[in-house]
């Protein structure tokens, strides 16, 4: 009797029990000599052999998900920026894990999204070094600025011109900046205490990415990190996108473009229909009865599709993003994320067929008028008053600030909210891409008052 309990006890503490049933004495985990010579030679011959390794560039890419022009250059940029990602031999002249090594391990993990244990007898190292290989990677790839100023650089007026004729090529309308939606990704190791705010209508717990892409899928603005429970709205009204159209940080990348013979000063995306009627969003028709708006909504769903393509894509390259994530603190998760975003726009910079380089010193900005309140002289005049009195007491500064800087900032504010929350520019905007599009593919004499045919009003 004796000793069955003792055996279920040894069951029930595993490690911390030693033979004679003491739970005060723990048992050592026991050390693994990796050979990590061996993983070097073996990463080189499949992957890095500069005269006839075993994988070819296809072959790379698929496995990897990158060329094998990108991953050097991403050697090249780790080993200069930080001593980790380079080749060391320690006191005993054993060779530490190599950077090719530690480069395919964190791009496998990131690739397929499974544990590191799939793949120990090839790289041969252990899951904290493997998961300590992808954080530095990812964190590199958001955090320098060789990197992530240039494939999460913000647009400027020289990328919006690019991306508009793209969207006015492909599309037929002018004017667009591409698509914008929200997408959930599962965490797999929510605290408990979290699963409330962070469970959606599936009782799982997730994380919101909000997302704006092109056509060529070129992700332009991600946000990352709000909780799976709130829906498209809520996560708008937190993002940084309306944070820059409230403050005209978007209005300087516009530039006037025609649709219909109208002339409009704002770009815009394509959203669906949960997002508000703002003058920046151009949305479908519900219950379409014409027959031009039948054919908007259908133009409009269709050409929205993009975003939906661009987070297939991004997951189906990087299946961490679709696999419950086992991390515990946000910041790395959002660290794996946004890496695998610059990842993701390193390929679309491949496959994009054009290679030439526009300068924004080419574009000057277009300025359109500001009937009611000048809002470039009410910066201007933020910018003098915080000169003027730069040297005054803290006590005069605080209440100058409190009384007028504030009220400046406070007023550019509910100007570009103003001109932003406008329904009718939403309107005007809407019947003017529809009557272009319909003009277009029924001649410039067609109803627009037609009727749907398959519309009947009796089935509703």
């Amino acid at each position: 009797m004796i000793r069955n309990d003792n055996r279920r006890r040894r069951r029930r503490h595993g490690r911390n029990l030693n033979d004679d049933g003491d739970r005060n004495v723990s048992v050592k985990r026991r050390k693994v000599n990796w050979d990590h010579e061996r993983a070097y030679k073996c990463v080189v011959a499949d992957y890095f052999c500069p005269i006839a390794r075993r994988f070819d560039d296809k072959q790379f890419e698929r496995i990897l998900r990158i060329t094998p022009t990108l991953a050097e250059m991403i050697l090249n940029r780790l080993a200069t920026t930080d001593e980790w990602w380079t080749l060391r031999w320690d006191c005993t002249k054993k060779m530490s894990n190599a950077p090719e090594v530690k480069l395919i391990a964190a791009l496998k993990m990131a690739a397929y999204g499974e544990s590191f244990v799939a793949w120990q007898d090839y790289c041969q190292m252990g899951e904290s070094t493997a998961r300590e290989c992808l954080s530095r990677l990812m964190k590199s790839l958001v955090e320098d600025n060789y990197f992530s100023g240039v494939y999460m650089r913000r647009m400027s007026r020289a990328d919006a011109r690019k991306v508009e004729g793209l969207h006015s090529l492909n599309f037929g309308v002018q004017g667009c900046l591409g698509c914008l939606d929200v997408m959930l990704l599962p965490w797999g190791n929510c605290p408990n205490a979290w699963k409330g705010q962070y469970c959606g209508r599936n009782k799982k717990p997730k994380i919101a990415l909000e997302a704006a892409c092109d056509y060529n899928l070129w992700i332009w603005h991600a946000f990352f990190g709000e909780p799976g429970s709130l829906n498209d709205i809520n996560v708008w009204e937190r993002s940084p996108l309306l944070h820059d159209m409230t403050h005209g940080q978007i209005q300087d990348i516009d530039f006037d473009f025609v649709i219909n013979g109208e002339t409009f000063h704002q770009l815009y995306w394509l959203v669906d229909g949960i997002y508000p009627r703002l003058s920046r969003f151009l949305k479908s028709v519900v219950n379409p009865t014409l027959r031009i708006d039948r054919e908007y909504a259908s133009w409009q769903e269709g050409k929205r599709k993009t975003i939906e393509r661009g987070f297939g894509v991004l997951e189906k390259k990087f299946h961490i993003t679709v696999n419950p994530i086992h991390l515990y603190f946000m910041e790395d998760i959002r660290t794996i994320v946004l890496g695998c975003i610059v990842l993701h726009n390193m390929m679309v910079k491949v496959r994009m067929e054009d290679d030439i380089q526009e300068s924004a010193d080419l574009y000057q900005l277009l300025s359109h008028n500001v009937p009611n309140y000048d809002v470039r002289a009410a910066e201007a005049a933020i910018e003098q008053e915080d000169a003027d009195y730069a040297a005054a007491p803290m006590n005069f500064r605080q209440q100058k600030e409190d009384a007028e800087v504030l009220g400046h900032q406070l007023r550019i504010v509910q100007f570009y909210w103003k001109e932003l929350s406008d329904a009718n520019s939403h309107l005007r905007l809407q019947n003017a891409v529809k009557r272009e599009l319909y003009y277009k593919e029924h001649g410039p004499n067609a109803d627009v008052d037609e009727l749907d045919s398959s519309y009947d009003p009796l089935a509703e």
